[in-house]
């Protein structure tokens, strides 16, 4: 499943954003961003609804490239 997803929080050990599907706990993700040059790996710590939208956070145990600085849109593919 590819989905482009809203960036809440980024930080050098995970992120949080919105989705619009469900991920499951433990779940891995491949995620890229849109702009610059960030890729890596993560695993879904939580998913809680709001609304219409899911907030997920996960922790990456594999990152490449930078993540650009205000950008606020990622791209992530479970891969799981």
């Amino acid at each position: 499943t590819y989905e482009v997803t809203t960036t809440r929080d980024v930080s050098p050990h995970g992120a949080c954003i919105l989705t619009k599907q469900q991920w499951e706990p433990n779940q891995r993700i491949d995620v890229r961003s849109l702009q610059g040059s960030f890729s890596g790996f993560a695993r879904v710590v939580h998913c809680r609804q709001k609304g219409p939208a899911f907030i997920t956070g996960m922790e990456f145990f594999f990152t490449n490239g930078q993540w650009m600085e205000g950008q606020r849109h990622s791209s992530g593919a479970a891969t799981g």
